[in-house]
C-alpha cells in the first residue's frame, strides 16, 4: 500500500536531515532564519524587476554570506534559490571543488549552464530558455540587433549563431550551437555552413579560446532576459576551498570572483546576481598577515607571473570585507521553532506523536559547549 504523498514527502525531509543534506522539500518546509541576508538579496532581485534595464544593468549585485561549518550556509542558498524561482528568475548552483575550480571560468560556466533551473521548466536551461524565446520572435530580433550593433561588446560569433539557429532548421547544427552556448566547442566551418544556408555572408572567425568563457557568461544572461526571465541568480558555495589552491591559483580565483561580482576592472553582467558562501574564518586564515598573508604577498607574485590580473585579484580580495554578511547564530527561540517544526514533520511522516523537546533545557544541560 502506497503512502499518502504528503506523508511520503515528510519522510523525505526527515531522511535528508538525518543525512545532513537537506533536500528541496526540507528547504521548503523549514524556515531560514537569516532575515538580514534575505532582505539584501530580495532588494537586489527587486531592482532587476522594477528598475529600467539601462539602469539595472550597470550595478554590481553580489553578496558573500559567511558562517561556521554547519551553521546553515548551504540551507540559506537553497532557500534563496527557491525565492528566485518563485520571482521568475533562473538560477544555477555551483559548489567549488576540484572539478569546478574558481580560477577556471570555463569549468564554472559549464556547470552553471548544465545544472541551471528555470521557474517553468525542468530540462536543460539553455534549451528550455531557447524554446521559450522562440515564442517571442520580436525579442529574438531585438537581441540579434543589439548584439550586431555591438551594444554589449560580444564577438560576432554570438549574433551569428543566434541568427543561424533562429533561421536555419538543420537539427544537428542547431544542437551544436546550443552546446556551444552552454560551453562546448564548435567548428567555425559549421557556423559558416549555417550562415550560407540562411543567405548570410560567412565572413566570420572563431574568437580566442581565452575570451570565450566571459563572453558566454554575458551571452547566456542576455539570452535568459530576452526569453522573459527576470534575471539569473548564481550561487557559489564552499568558496573556502580557495584555501587549497596554490598562491598563484588563489590570485586567479580572486580575480574570477571579481568578474562574477562585476566590480572593477570588470563590468557587471546585465541581469546577473551572484551570492557566495564561505566560512567565517577565511579572512583570518588566508587573507590576513596572521594567516597565509595573501593581501600582502599576492600583489608582488602577480606582478611577476600574471601582471594583468593584479588589480582584479585585489578587487576580489576586497570583496570579503566590503560585500561580506555574517550569518546570525540562532537564539533559543529560533532553535525552538526549528525543533517544533521538525517535530511536526516527523509526527506527520510516521503517523505518531513525537515527544516535545525544550531547547532551553537542552542548552542548560549541555553547558557552555553548546553554541546558540
Amino acid at each position: 500500500m502506497s503512502l499518502p504523498s504528503d506523508r511520503l514527502e515528510c519522510r523525505w525531509v526527515i531522511e535528508s536531515m538525518r543525512n545532513g543534506v537537506p533536500n528541496r522539500q526540507a528547504v521548503a518546509r523549514l524556515e531560514c532564519n537569516q532575515p538580514r541576508i534575505q532582505n539584501r538579496v530580495h532588494k537586489m532581485l527587486e531592482d532587476l524587476e522594477t528598475l529600467p534595464q539601462a539602469v539595472s544593468n550597470k550595478a554590481s549585485r553580489f553578496l558573500l554570506a559567511s558562517g561556521d561549518f554547519g551553521q546553515g550556509k548551504s540551507h540559506l542558498l537553497a532557500n534563496l534559490a527557491q525565492d528566485a524561482l518563485q520571482r521568475g528568475f533562473a538560477y544555477s548552483s555551483i559548489v567549488v571543488s576540484k572539478e569546478t575550480p574558481l580560477y577556471k571560468l570555463d569549468n564554472m560556466f559549464r556547470v552553471a549552464a548544465a545544472w541551471g533551473r528555470l521557474p517553468d521548466c525542468s530540462g536543460l536551461m539553455v534549451e528550455d530558455a531557447w524554446d521559450r524565446l522562440l515564442r517571442r520572435p520580436d525579442d529574438i530580433e531585438a537581441l540579434i540587433a543589439e548584439l550586431e550593433a555591438g551594444e554589449h561588446d560580444l564577438h560576432p560569433i554570438f549574433p551569428a549563431t543566434l541568427r543561424v539557429r533562429y533561421r536555419c532548421w538543420e537539427e544537428d547544427l542547431n544542437s551544436e550551437i546550443g552546446l556551444f552556448w552552454a560551453g562546448e566547442k564548435i567548428r567555425i566551418a559549421r557556423v559558416k555552413e549555417g550562415l550560407k544556408l540562411i543567405g548570410s555572408v560567412p565572413d566570420i572567425s572563431m574568437p580566442p579560446a581565452k575570451s570565450l568563457p566571459p563572453q558566454r557568461l554575458l551571452f547566456l544572461s542576455l539570452l535568459l532576459r530576452a526569453a522573459g526571465y527576470r534575471g539569473w541568480v548564481v550561487f557559489l558555495d564552499e568558496l573556502e576551498l580557495i584555501d587549497s589552491y596554490s598562491r598563484l591559483q588563489r590570485g586567479r580565483a580572486y580575480a574570477e570572483l571579481a568578474r562574477w561580482a562585476g566590480v572593477k576592472p570588470y563590468t557587471p553582467v546585465p541581469g546577473l546576481v551572484v551570492i557566495g558562501a564561505i566560512t567565517g574564518d577565511f579572512d583570518t586564515a588566508v587573507l590576513s598577515s596572521s594567516g597565509k598573508g595573501d593581501r600582502v604577498r599576492l600583489p608582488d607574485l602577480l606582478r611577476e607571473k600574471d601582471p594583468d590580473l593584479e588589480k582584479a585579484a585585489m578587487a576580489g580580495m576586497n570583496l570579503f570585507s566590503k560585500k561580506g554578511e555574517p550569518l546570525v547564530r540562532p537564539n533559543i527561540s529560533g532553535a525552538q521553532r526549528m525543533v517544533d517544526r521538525l517535530r511536526e514533520i516527523y509526527s506527520q511522516a510516521y503517523d505518531c506523536e513525537a515527544q516535545p523537546r525544550n531547547c532551553l533545557e537542552v542548552a542548560q544541560r549541555a553547558g557552555p559547549g553548546l553554541r546558540l
